[in-house]
């Protein structure tokens, strides 16, 4: 146990230091260095659009207080912009009210973190055929990160995109999106420090950006 604890010490001290290096540099702010349309708009449309941002804190001042952040107003701006028919929410329903601030006339199913995740999101992944937005609140996943990246991976598309909620939970949730970054069916990723975000569409080059958000 002391050896345990010294190791989540030691990840912990390397996350501050990860941290501070994250917010001197601000990596690909504005979208500087990234060449691809599709996600250079993304960044400009979604991240840093100012009246979007505007917008988004209008949008959801009265939602959930664990959200109330700039992480809970970027899931309100990524579900209006993208305009997903689905959304998948599996281990917390506390991001689910952003997303439905950005677009209301979405179809939200939610999936709990306890020992039947599994078959209800079996069921969720059958019902729509090919998803179209799924997050993933990895601090409550935990260990079943990777489970619940490939079995949901079976069912991408071109359009589909994973959000991972708190990348930085602990060593094994890190090594964990490492693994899916490297992925080959996923074709670009995009990490925001704190949330993770992959696309699925074999149109995009395979590359990964640390952005600053």
């Amino acid at each position: 146990m002391t050896l345990y604890y010294i190791g989540m010490s030691l990840f912990k001290i390397k996350t501050l230091v990860n941290w501070l290096v994250y917010r001197l540099i601000r990596p690909h702010r504005g979208g500087h260095g990234i060449h691809s349309p599709f996600l250079y708009q993304f960044v400009n449309q979604v991240l840093y659009n100012k009246l979007v941002n505007k917008s988004a804190r209008k949008e959801t001042k009265n939602l959930s207080e664990r959200y109330k952040t700039k992480y809970g107003r970027l899931f309100y701006k990524m579900s209006r912009y993208f305009r997903p028919k689905t959304i998948v929410v599996v281990g917390t329903n506390s991001a689910a009210a952003y997303f439905k601030a950005g677009i209301s006339n979405t179809n939200i199913i939610e999936i709990e973190a306890d020992n039947l995740y599994g078959n209800r999101l079996q069921s969720a992944l059958d019902e729509v055929k090919t998803f179209d937005f799924l997050y993933v609140d990895c601090n409550v996943m935990n260990d079943d990160v990777m489970s619940v990246f490939f079995q949901s991976s079976l069912y991408s598309g071109n359009s589909s995109v994973i959000i991972f909620d708190n990348i930085c939970a602990n060593e094994g949730v890190w090594k964990a999106w490492q693994e899916i970054c490297s992925s080959e069916q996923v074709s670009v990723s995009l990490d925001l420090f704190t949330i993770g975000i992959v696309f699925f569409n074999e149109k995009l080059k395979k590359q990964h950006f640390r952005l600053y958000y």
